[in-house]
């Protein structure tokens, strides 16, 4: 299962939490992004952070924590925020110049025009500097194993779990 290029494809990722009838598991929600598939919801690592590092302290994965995913979402949504300021920027500018044309004042539309001018120059760099943070994020979802549940004995594979009585 490769994707283009021979990369290995996450496609064949599966959730093994039962979903809530009619429902997906909150934290095992797959979602394409990018060509990858994510397991996890990054706002139920937010709330849930302590669990989620359980979790995967349980898989064996205790180097990558929900501070490393929550710092990724972090520059996300700063990068979001700088790109949307921008753009809200502008569109007041932009009024701001029919307002000085109808007041007959060139000069300043003009100096607005030419500030308008640099932030449209600027966008291109703010959307990718957005598409690269949001695909950060998006690769190290994607690598993330499912958690185990609560009920599921800790071993390294099936010959450490213990057998239950049934």
């Amino acid at each position: 299962m490769t994707e283009e290029g021979g990369a290995p494809s996450h496609d064949h990722i599966a959730c093994f939490l039962p979903p809530a009838p009619g429902l997906e598991h909150p934290r095992c929600s797959p979602q394409r992004r990018h060509g990858l598939t994510t397991m996890y919801d990054i706002r139920w690592i937010r709330e849930n952070a302590a669990a989620f590092d359980r979790g995967l302290e349980r898989r064996g994965f205790a180097e990558t924590s929900s501070s490393v995913l929550l710092a990724l979402d972090d520059a996300r949504r700063a990068a979001i925020a700088k790109a949307q300021a921008t753009q809200e920027r502008r569109n007041a500018l932009s009024k701001e110049i029919g307002k000085a044309m109808g007041a007959k004042d060139v000069a300043l539309a003009e100096s607005l025009k030419a500030e308008v001018a640099a932030l449209k120059e600027l966008q291109p760099a703010l959307e990718a500097e957005e598409k690269a943070a949001k695909e950060a994020l998006d690769s190290k979802l994607a690598a993330m194993p499912n958690t185990p549940q609560d009920d599921v004995p800790d071993g390294a594979d099936e010959h450490g779990n213990g057998v239950k009585a049934t």
